[in-house]
């Protein structure tokens, strides 16, 4: 059943082709006709147009030829005229005002006369035109001959390809589809070629439609022209008439004046007219020769270009050459080296000591230790010196470091040492009031002023205890960092890598910012500290006044000295003070060793997890593995599952081929049946495409005559047409490439500019906050030394100097 159905469908297939192949015929048929009758009205509209234009031609000839006998007949008239009025005027006028009259008539018969002459040239040199554009006419018709040759020997290779493309696709059989076959035998490619002649034919008759145009607009114009000449030599006449019956009539002086100055006033006009002609003339002369000269630039620059693009390319394709060369020798070097390497380790391993290998071991021995020079490579000596720079350049970054960190350290010193200082001053000065031996008590609190002396010391104690503390965990934090450092240096270095030069220059930058913040915190701490301690003892001044106005005033008013007087404290509070003092020291040793306790214990938790860590690392590690094994064997097993189920479905995929395979037969057979069918039609084709081949060699040969008949005039005006238009567009595209590079310089030379100037804005931002903050700083620092001179402190040289 399915073999029937299938061929039901081909015998159907079959009917739709021939009724299609009968029904292209028929279209092919009436599209002939129609193009023979295109081309008979083409033919016939050429014929009359030629006959219109040879009308025209020998009516304008005919027209020239008698414009040039009334010319000359004019010519005749004006010379006994002028004669007549030569003799009138000896009689009627005395002798000076005729000798005048004649040269100025003598000059007018001149200009006429070159006026003729004039028109004279121009039809000579409209003739030479004429001969010319014939002459051309005569070399595009022999080109145009030798084109219609050569398309028809194209034209006669393409129907031989066409033929041995039908041959090969009807002898194919099975590599082409039905339809493609059915298409080939119905003629579609005939039918196609018939398509393509008729576009072309119609191409040509709206060409000469338009060239038919051309030549109206043209006529036109002539007519135009003749019209004009026919007014211009009628106007002459006329002009002439009235020069006649003034010259035969009297003429008095004011007319004479009057003729005078008109003529003059027509030969100004005349001369501004050639001049402004001239200067026109000369510049598009001047423009004419810089457009040559743009295009010889352009043409060089071009040259040029190309021979930088190709030298370009030459260089890159050698580079590519050379580094492809590099590295298939790198490679081949490399195996043959891991080549020797195997063999002589598969020579020591199969015999360890014989005499080869024993050879091999003193041979290789001598070379490691002295020839290492010889065998290194050029690459290795590179990444040997680059190490080299490397470790040097680490070196002298971590001596860098360790100089900053030892400055770090001294400033930390210096201010424990200003601060013990300070405080051994403050001790010294109470050890002075203790000794002395004046006693003065108050009247309601005699220990006022030594506990807010005390008070005021232990609260610059702890906060100096603060900020030590900070900077010790500060300078802690900073050894490790840059321990930390070293130690990704130094794995840098053992992995090869290059060190990043930026992220280090950042780190040291930023110490170094650190640095200087934390010595500006530890000034403005010691200016603070001042600043307390002046408070302080003004409070207990102004409280020492009120309680007791009989004695003088405390040492610490502006107008006296820092010396305390002695006595102002008893020996007891002085004892008691000084214990607390003991004790309170005692305490920040207490307080700083269980700071290092801490530090220690905080240490050993980080080891602690660190190891706990490790341990989770590990266990997850062995999951993992665990994991990866089971999904192994699971993929192992899903693959032996399928492939199990794909040799169960082989025997069915088997059949089906079967299946197919008995299908193509029935399909070869079926084509074999059409192939014989259409080897019978074959002659039937054959006299058709003779018959073909025939008709469009008639059609060639119309178009060749219908081309001949063309007007080569309007051909060559077309082509300058053409050519006109190429030159302004392609002065145009100049133009608009030198405005676009014009503009291209200009947007980068301002975004140049705009870039420094961003640059230099910067810079200038950033250094004025700098100079702002060192003013906030001095202004600072002045205003602490105002205070201390407004108190009357006196502070030693070794502290403010330090």
């Amino acid at each position: 059943m399915p073999g029937h159905e299938r061929e039901a469908a081909l015998q159907g297939t079959l009917r739709d082709a021939r009724d299609q192949l009968s029904m292209e015929r028929t279209l092919k048929a009436k599209l002939q006709a129609d193009m023979m009758s295109q081309e008979k009205e083409f033919h016939r509209q050429l014929e009359l147009q030629k006959m219109k234009y040879e009308d025209e031609v020998f009516a304008l000839k005919q027209e020239n030829f008698v414009m040039a006998a009334k010319l000359k007949e004019i010519e005749g008239e004006r010379d006994s005229r002028v004669k007549r009025s030569e003799g009138s005027s000896t009689q009627g006028v005395g002798e000076n005002a005729g000798e005048g009259r004649e040269a100025r008539l003598e000059v007018e018969i001149q200009e006429q006369e070159n006026l003729l002459a004039g028109y004279q040239a121009e039809n000579k040199r409209l003739y030479e035109e004429i001969k010319a554009i014939k002459k051309q006419a005569k070399a595009t018709e022999t080109s145009m001959f030798k084109e219609n040759q050569r398309l028809t020997t194209e034209l006669s290779n393409v129907k031989q390809e066409l033929e041995l493309k039908n041959t090969e696709l009807q002898n194919k059989g099975i590599i082409t589809s039905i339809a493609a076959q059915q298409q080939i035998a119905a003629g579609n490619a005939e039918a196609v070629m018939g398509a393509g002649r008729i576009a072309h034919l119609e191409g040509e008759l709206t060409e000469a439609k338009r060239v038919q145009d051309n030549l109206s607009r043209e006529l036109k114009t002539a007519q135009q022209n003749k019209f004009e000449m026919e007014r211009h030599l009628e106007s002459l006449l006329k002009e002439k008439e009235s020069l006649a019956r003034q010259l035969s009539e009297s003429l008095t002086p004011d007319q004479v004046k009057d003729f005078e100055t008109k003529h003059k006033e027509e030969l100004a006009k005349l001369q501004k007219k050639i001049k402004w002609y001239a200067e026109n003339q000369e510049l598009l002369d001047k423009s004419n020769v810089k457009l040559r000269q743009k295009d010889d630039e352009i043409h060089r620059l071009k040259i040029r270009l190309e021979d930088f693009k190709s030298e370009a390319g030459r260089k890159l394709e050698e580079n590519k050459i050379r580094a492809k060369e590099k590295a298939t020798d790198a490679k081949k070097i490399q195996d043959l080296e891991r080549q020797v390497k195997e063999m002589e380790q598969v020579i020591r391993r199969r015999h360890p000591n014989s005499l080869p290998a024993m050879m091999l071991v003193a041979a290789n021995a001598p070379d490691v230790a002295t020839d290492v020079g010889q065998t290194k490579g050029r690459s290795i000596q590179v990444l040997e010196n680059r190490v080299r720079k490397l470790e040097l350049e680490l070196e002298s970054k971590d001596e860098s470091a360790q100089q900053d960190l030892r400055a770090m350290e001294q400033k930390y010193n210096q201010v424990k040492l200003q601060f013990e200082e300070r405080v051994a001053d403050l001790e010294q000065q109470l050890s002075l009031y203790r000794q002395s031996g004046e006693v003065i008590t108050f009247k309601d609190h005699p220990h006022s002023h030594a506990v807010a002396l005390e008070r005021e010391l232990d609260n610059v104690r702890d906060r100096c205890r603060k900020q030590v503390g900070e900077m010790q965990s500060e300078v802690d934090r900073l050894t490790a960092e840059l321990n930390k450092v070293r130690k990704n240096q130094e794995n840098m270095m053992r992995n090869e890598s290059h060190p990043n030069e930026s992220d280090l220059r950042q780190q040291v930058l930023s110490l170094q910012m650190e640095l200087k913040d934390r010595e500006h915190d530890i000034q403005t701490l010691q200016h603070t500290v001042e600043k307390m301690k002046a408070r302080s003892g003004k409070k207990m001044n102004s409280k020492t006044n009120q309680e007791a106005k009989e004695w003088p005033p405390f040492p610490y008013a502006p107008s006296t000295s820092r010396e305390y007087k002695p006595g102002v404290f008893a020996d007891s509070d002085m004892s008691g003070l000084l214990q607390e003092n003991q004790a309170l020291k005692t305490k920040i040793d207490e307080l700083q060793l269980e700071l290092d306790q801490q530090r220690v214990d905080l240490r050993r938790s980080l080891a602690e997890t660190e190891s706990v860590a490790r341990q989770n690392r590990e266990r997850l590690e062995n999951q993992i593995e665990a994991l990866r094994s089971s999904h192994q064997r699971e993929l192992q097993r899903i693959l032996a599952d399928q492939a199990l189920q794909s040799s169960t479905s082989k025997t069915a995929e088997l059949q089906s081929k079967c299946d197919t395979q008995d299908v193509m037969i029935r399909h070869l057979q079926s084509q074999l049946k059409k192939v014989t069918l259409e080897a019978e039609q074959v002659p039937h084709l054959k006299a058709r495409e003779t018959q073909l081949i025939q008709q469009t060699e008639d059609l060639q040969d119309k178009l060749r005559e219908a081309r001949m008949a063309q007007a080569p005039e309007m051909r060559h005006f077309e082509s300058l047409e053409g050519k006109l238009t190429d030159m302004v567009q392609r002065q145009r595209k100049r133009e608009a490439e030198l405005d676009a590079v014009v503009k291209q310089n200009q947007a980068m030379s301002q975004f140049e500019i705009q870039e420094e100037v961003e640059k230099w804005k910067n810079i200038v931002e950033a250094k004025n906050k700098q100079l702002q903050v060192f003013r906030a700083e001095l202004d600072s620092i002045l205003e602490v030394l105002r205070a201390l001179q407004r108190q009357g402190v006196t502070l030693p040289v070794g502290t403010l100097f330090s």
